[in-house]
Parts: C-alpha cells; structure tokens; sequence
C-alpha cells in the first residue's frame, strides 16, 4: 500500500509539473475570486498558472456565510492530485468531508496534527490545539481515486477557504464555456391565504444551453427555486377565546372563586383578531363558557400542630422546656409540612423556662412600709417577695403562700400628722363673654382637710400673700367666636296716634363680620307696632259753633226758596 502511494505521488508530480516545495507553498489569499463550489480555471487565481497539455491547476476561494452542513461548497474530482484546503485565518468552523455515498471521511473531531489514509490517497490534516491556534489545513499528493465533497460546519463567520487542486484533462471542464442559472416562471400559489408556496425549476447551463451539474454554478448565485405567498392568515368564524383563571380568591375553606375573561373573537383579514358580539360565538358554539368557579373550598387552611412540653432541663433552679410547633394542613388524609409563613397567625412559643424547686431554701422578704406620712394619707404599703438566702428572686409559688405577709393596710387616723390650713378654689367659671374680651371667676376659700372633705374657716388662718386669685381676664379669638344676632335701636313710630310702625336693624354677625349661620328660629324682630292708642277729637271754640249754626240756617232758607 506505501509502495503504490508513493508511485501515485510521483506521477501526479510528473503530470503536473510541480515540485515538493510547491506543494506545501502557502500563498496569500488576495485576489482569489469569491464564489462557492464550481471550480476556477481563471487567470486570476496566482497558484494556477503552470499548466501543460495533461492537466488544469483548480484553485478558488470560497468567503458567503449563507452555508449548513448538508450544503456542498466543493466537488473535488476523482482523479485530483496536489491537493491543498486551508483556512485563511485560525477559527472554531470545521471541516467536513464525505464520498458521494455521504460516508463521512473527516467531521471535525480528529486530533491534529494527523496523517489519515481515504479516497486511495494520503491526507495530511493541520488543525488547532487548545494551545496553539492555526488555521485548519488539509493537504494530499497522490490521485484521488473518488469525488469528495466538503462542507464547512459554523460554529462562528467564515473567515474564508482556499482551495487548489490538479485535475487530469479528461475531466476537467471544457475551459470554454461558460455556465449560468436558468430558471422558469413561478407556478401559481398553492393557498389563497394562511400560507401557501410557489415552485419552478431552477437548472445550472452551459453556453450551448446543456443542463450540467449544480456544482459548475455559482452557488450563491443561484435563484429560488421556492418561495412563500398568500401569507395573510385566512378569515375565521367567531370563536370563544378563553383567558387563564385568576389565583383563588381564598387559600382554603371559604367561599373561594376563581374568575377569567370569556370574549367572542374573530380573526378578520391579515390575521388581525376582533372582539365582536357574544350572540356571533353562542350560534355557532353554543352558551358562553363559565367566566367564574367556586376553588379551594375543600382545602384545610394551614394551622400550628402544638406538641406536649418536655420535662424541665434542669431539677432544680432554671431550666428550658421545649415543644414542637410546626405548620401543617392535612390532605387527602395525609399531612403535609409547611413553611411557618403559610399559617399567617403568629407561631406559639416553642421554648419557655421551667424550674422544678429551688436548689437552696427560700423565704418571704419584705420592704419597709411607705405611706401614712401626711393627712391625706389612708393607706400604706410594701413590696413582698420570694427570696433565696442569697437574696435571688424567685416566683413567688416556690413560697409557702400562707406565710405572705400582707401587703397593703389602712392607715391609723390617729397617728396622722394634723392637717394645715390652705387656700382652696372651685373651678374656673365660663368666660363672661362669648366673643371678644372678658373674665373668669372661681370661689378661693380658706379651708382645712379632714378625713373625707374640706371644711371652710376663717380666712385669717391662711397666709394672705399665698391667697389664690378669684379672678383672671380671658379673650374668644374672633375666629372662636360664635354667629350672633345683633339688632340696632328702634326707630321713629310712623304715627303719633292710631297705631304706626317701628323698624330697626337686625344683622348676624361672627366677630364683626357678617356670617349666615345664625339660627333662624332666634332672629329679633326688626319692627313692631307702636303708638297703638286711638287719637282724641279736639273741642271747638264758641266762634266756630256760632258760624256753624248760622251757615246751617242760611243753608235752610236757600232750600225754601228754590
């Protein structure tokens, strides 16, 4: 197998002209031309100029990033010697290469470097190490005995493939002609809405319109051969569209109820959804569904398990009990352990102190008595406890509670001091006005306290200079002050006999200004009637009862003697 490998590395040196050092050249990328699979006997690329009447040099560069896995961005013929594929620049991307049969030859995963023995051929393949990041490259001399096909699989952008190989004549492509995409017109949309596709047939040619293969096109250049139309979803009935139910309304046995919104929607052109009348939904679906549902009305409410207390810590003086206080809820017969917050009621105490006896002996001690030390005095009192004999404090059911000495009694009137006479006073009366500026009074009297009350005496046995003050100024703030009615003085009587009228002014006044909150049951009079008694005739003189009678008399002769 070696001995045939080299014979076939010699003679793919001898068809083409190249040498070792040639081989391994690496040569700078710029100017390749930029296009996926079909391969280049163009002048542009530099390492593809030495030619002779037995074979081509293929070279290219291949830099889209519309690629995955399954697309082939290279045939290599069967055949091709002095293989050369390589990265432009290190990167995570690997290389896939397959047989026609998809048999994978290498898929990425081979430790690098390596030497690898497929297609009749052996291959020398570079790649990175977690140490040393290099460009991946994969190099072979002798003929191919298969096609192979790379792929390239991302893991980050192309940074770009170059790629030479030799070719015999006899399979290499006529360097004359020239190959394009051809394609036909779309079929009609396959939906009228919701989403349906349109086909053609889409075929790489050459110049004389032959249909060749795929691979001697530019890939990236090739046109849909599939597209979608009529995206707009298509018009739906009404239909019920239920929201989600809300959390219950009570965490256990209650009248617990859940609720959701229930509309009657409907999908109108481009997709857009309408809420439209419930009666559009009912005809074609039947009644509205439940918009509310009783919850949780089975479930236990969580509550504290209390525990028994264990004995005291301790057999005599302090010590600690303990209980268990844990929340639970039981259910479906079983009980469940809570967190404390689940309960929500405050957690009973799960420690408290405890003590069986004393460990020394104790007795009552009592303070010194207080009180009965003035007139007024009635009771005295003292502060009682039980006490160890190294003056601890205990409760007081370690001591015999018979032997308690009392702690309060009635004071001994007779062993009172005497009472003092003093000065004493009522309370403060009502300021004497109602708005405004006035006093306050109160009663000051000498007195003396007996027992119950105070008696009054003489005020010589108090000291004058300490006399409290019977009286003191006060003042209602204006804003204090309460709306009155206030009324003017009457005025004239309109007649002097015979009953005439008064008037005067009345207003409802709040700290001298006007108010409106007076009582309307309380308002003075604003007149009254006045001069109420009849008016007296006036006595005639004896002129006028004499000129009287004598008209009467010249009035009867002047009737006689018409």
């Amino acid at each position: 197998m070696t001995a045939h490998i080299l014979r076939s590395l010699l003679l793919a040196l001898v068809l083409c002209n190249l040498t070792w050092g040639a081989l391994f050249k690496t040569r700078n990328p710029d100017g390749y031309g930029k296009f996926i699979a079909p391969p280049s006997t163009d002048a542009k690329c530099p390492d593809c100029k030495d030619t002779n009447d037995k074979c081509h040099n293929v070279c290219g560069f291949i830099d889209t990033q519309d690629l995955d896995e399954k697309y082939t961005i290279l045939l290599i013929p069967a055949g091709s010697t002095n293989i050369t594929i390589e990265e432009i620049k290190p990167s995570t991307n690997n290389m896939v290469v397959r047989n026609v049969k998809g048999r994978p030859y290498i898929e990425g995963h081979v430790r690098a470097p390596a030497s690898l023995l497929f297609a009749g051929t052996l291959w020398l393949y570079q790649r990175s190490t977690p140490r040393k990041p290099v460009a991946d490259k994969l190099r072979a001399i002798a003929p191919t005995k298969e096609p192979l096909f790379l792929s390239l699989h991302l893991e980050q952008e192309n940074v770009g493939i170059q790629y030479k190989y030799c070719v015999p004549k006899t399979v290499a492509p006529p360097t004359t002609k020239k190959y394009t995409w051809e394609h036909e017109e779309f079929t009609p949309c396959s939906a009228s809405c919701g989403g349906g596709s349109q086909i053609r047939n889409v075929t790489c040619r050459a110049s004389d319109n032959e249909i060749v293969g795929d691979n001697l096109c530019i890939g990236s250049e090739k046109p849909l051969s599939k597209k979608p139309c009529n995206e707009e979803p298509c018009p739906m009935p009404a239909e019920w569209v239920e929201g989600p139910w809300s959390n219950c309304s009570e965490a256990c046995r209650g009248d617990g109820i859940s609720t959701r919104d229930v509309i009657c929607q409907k999908i109108i052109a481009k997709g857009y959804p309408i809420i439209v009348p419930d009666f559009e939904c009912i005809k074609l679906h039947g009644p509205k569904p439940e918009v509310t549902k009783e919850c949780n009305r089975e479930v236990d409410c969580p509550n504290w398990y209390i525990g028994n207390w264990t004995a005291c810590s301790q057999l005599c003086d302090e010590g600690n009990q303990t209980r268990d206080v844990v929340c639970r809820r039981k259910v479906n017969n079983r009980v469940q352990v809570l967190s404390d917050e689940e309960c929500g009621s405050e957690k009973p105490a799960a420690m408290r102190a405890c003590m069986n006896e004393v460990c020394q002996g104790l007795d009552w001690a009592a303070t010194k008595w207080s009180g009965c030390d003035s007139c007024f005095s009635k009771i005295r009192s003292r502060e009682v406890s039980c006490m160890s004999e190294s003056k601890k404090v205990y409760n007081d059911s370690f001591c015999d509670p018979h032997k308690r000495p009392v702690t309060e009694e009635p004071c001994d009137p007779e062993k009172l001091p005497p009472c003092q006479a003093h000065w004493y006073a009522t309370l403060w009366s009502k300021c004497s006005v109602d708005c405004g500026k006035g006093v306050q009074t109160r009663k000051v009297f000498c007195g003396q306290y007996r027992i119950t009350n105070v008696t009054e005496i003489s005020e010589e046995r108090c000291a004058k200079e300490k006399k409290l003050a019977d009286m003191m100024p006060c003042e209602i703030p204006l804003e204090q002050c309460p709306s009155q009615w206030f009324a003017g003085p009457w005025g004239k009587c309109s007649k002097a006999c015979g009953g005439g009228i008064q008037h005067r002014e009345v207003k409802c006044l709040k700290g001298g200004e006007p108010s409106s909150d007076c009582s309307r049951t309380e308002v003075p009079l604003p007149k009254q009637s006045c001069n109420t008694e009849p008016c007296r005739r006036r006595k005639r003189s004896h002129d006028e009862d004499a000129r009287s009678v004598q008209a009467e008399i010249e009035e009867y002769y002047a009737q006689l003697n018409m």
